[in-house]
């Protein structure tokens, strides 16, 4: 990067004072296509564990968590399919955990999300696992946990770029919980940087300028916020559907409503 946070400020600041801001909010990457494991007992035993998840949402609220408890109990169950797979498993694995989440059982649910992130599980089901094991602590607030579930995330070689750099942003707002900035920004940074999805180079900047309003270096943020539209220019300046998407996400980052309510505390303040 040959401008720092910092050098871009004066301009990044001066332009927010005269209303030219720009904001985030963009579409989720798009998951990866889930492979599709040959017919066998297992696929069988999981197709009827999802005809009784689909019965949960039919359930009276009075007979609801017995309904996700025996179709947990049923994905469960794919396991001792004599063809089950090690991706078979993950999968029911990680179905079971969600039900028994909204079962109220979070225990069980951490032990089913841990059976997924065996060595032997395929890449995109393990990297998937290690970020629904980091949410669940991180609901918890044991943020130490969530951040080693989350980096574990991202670090899974072979999984989708867009889940394992998800999972690298969530890891930052654990390290920023944790009192730890500079690694928080380190991730952001390096996601902002080296992906190759537009829309989540500009979630990683949003964030990361966050970081230094909610620390009221109010210059270090606008520097941030320019080094993105500087990134992000020439898709943003095309006349393509692409590029209005583009627009509308830089229109939309959070931060910069958070940096114009900062600057003019600070000015208020004078």
């Amino acid at each position: 990067m040959s401008v720092g946070p910092r050098a871009a400020a004066a301009a990044a600041l001066a332009l927010l004072a005269a209303g030219g801001a720009l904001s985030e909010s963009s579409p989720r990457p798009p998951t990866a296509r889930e492979p599709g494991p040959a017919q066998g007992a297992a696929e069988r035993a999981f197709a009827r564990a999802e005809q009784l998840q689909r019965a949960v949402r039919e359930a009276p609220p009075s007979e609801r968590r017995a309904a996700q408890l025996a179709a947990a109990a049923a994905f469960r169950a794919v396991r001792e399919a004599p063809d089950a797979s090690a991706e078979w498993a993950a999968r029911a694995a990680l179905e079971a955990a969600e039900l028994l989440l909204a079962a109220r059982d979070p225990a069980a649910a951490r032990d089913e999300l841990v059976r997924a992130t065996r060595a032997e599980v395929p890449a995109l089901w393990r990297c998937r696992a290690w970020s629904q094991l980091g949410a669940l602590e991180r609901r918890a607030e044991r943020w130490t946990e969530a951040l080693a579930a989350f980096v574990r995330a991202a670090r899974v070689d072979g999984a989708p770029a867009a889940l394992r750099e998800e999972a690298a942003c969530a890891a930052a707002r654990a390290h920023f919980e944790l009192g730890e900035l500079d690694a928080g920004r380190r991730l952001l940074r390096e996601v902002a940087e080296d992906s190759r999805n537009v829309f989540t180079r500009i979630r990683a900047y949003d964030a990361w300028a966050a970081s230094y309003v909610r620390a009221r270096d109010l210059e270090a943020a606008a520097g941030v916020l320019e080094l993105c539209r500087a990134a992000t220019r020439e898709l943003a300046f095309e006349e393509t559907p692409r590029g209005e998407r583009v627009r509308h996400a830089l229109e939309r980052m959070r931060v910069i409503g958070a940096l114009e309510r900062a600057v003019a505390a600070r000015r208020a303040a004078r």
